[in-house]
């Protein structure tokens, strides 16, 4: 890995269910949002009432914000592999995970808001990709990876198209480039399938799920191991399970328990992307009644 990043900067960007340490900081002393406690009664009707509330918290939309911007002025200087990866995650964190989001929560009370933030989140998702695919195209990734940081750049541009191919569907260019996407995804599976505490197995399994013609059981096999080892602390795996499985499935119960589980993980351990996921599970439940 390249020495001449700091220490704190490889350890918090380069996991999945991390972020940079500021955001662990003031998580840490903010209560985890209200909606995300009805996961401690078992009055579901009550569980919905304050789902019905869920929004965004500000500080959560501030902070990613504030990251995001650092991340676009590191990549302006054509950083080192390391730094271009931190870079590159943190535009897509704040793009995938809380303006597309923001977007999903606001749509129908305002659906030009919510289409200029999915506007501004492909964009960003577009430069990411970019970033790392200028990168990439340097190195032989025909071969095994010459260190870590070689890793976290092709998973974090794996992570990046993906995220634009969900959110832009509408450029066939961007769709013919699908193959290209999955094939990195697969790339960090065969070279370092623990890598990020389950990210690379959760990327595979989106991969699969999506593409027509994926291996859903493997995917299936490959959500259930991370859930296994690490659902206990990673609310955001129960969130994505439930919309990608029990949604799909059309397991209305299941995808109930699966997400009061991902509220009771997020109250145990009220880090950033915890909070997050509770704010989304709370929003899924309060829209039940529609989605089955």
């Amino acid at each position: 890995m390249n020495r001449g990043v700091h220490p704190q900067v490889r350890q918090s960007w380069f996991l999945w269910a991390g972020t940079i340490a500021l955001f662990y900081f003031l998580a840490s002393f903010q209560a985890v949002s209200q909606v995300k406690n009805a996961a401690q009664t078992s009055d579901f009707g009550s569980t919905l009432r304050r789902a019905q509330t869920a929004k965004l918290p500000a500080d959560i939309r501030s902070l990613s914000s504030g990251a995001s911007v650092l991340s676009r002025f590191v990549l302006g200087f054509n950083p080192p592999t390391g730094l271009r990866s931190w870079a590159i995650a943190g535009l897509v964190r704040h793009a995938y995970g809380v303006q597309a989001f923001e977007a999903d929560l606001i749509e129908e009370d305002d659906p030009e808001a919510a289409r200029q933030l999915r506007a501004e989140a492909v964009s960003a998702l577009r430069l990411a990709r970019e970033a790392g695919w200028q990168r990439l195209e340097t190195m032989a990734l025909h071969q095994a990876p010459k260190a870590d940081e070689d890793v976290g750049l092709v998973f974090w541009t794996a992570a990046a198209w993906g995220a634009l191919l969900g959110l832009d569907r509408n450029d066939l260019d961007l769709l013919a480039d699908w193959p290209k996407a999955k094939a990195l995804a697969m790339w960090v599976l065969r070279h370092q399938p623990d890598y990020g505490d389950g990210a690379a197995l959760v990327l595979g399994a989106s991969f699969e799920l999506a593409s027509p013609g994926g291996d859903k059981a493997l995917a299936r096999q490959w959500l259930q191991s991370v859930l296994e080892r690490h659902g206990s602390k990673q609310a955001m795996l129960h969130v994505m399970v439930a919309e990608q499985l029990d949604l799909e499935a059309g397991n209305r119960d299941a995808f109930v328990s699966r997400l009061q589980l991902a509220l009771q993980v997020a109250d145990a351990h009220p880090g950033f992307e915890n909070r997050l996921a509770a704010t989304k599970a709370g929003w899924l439940l309060s829209r039940i009644d529609s989605l089955f």
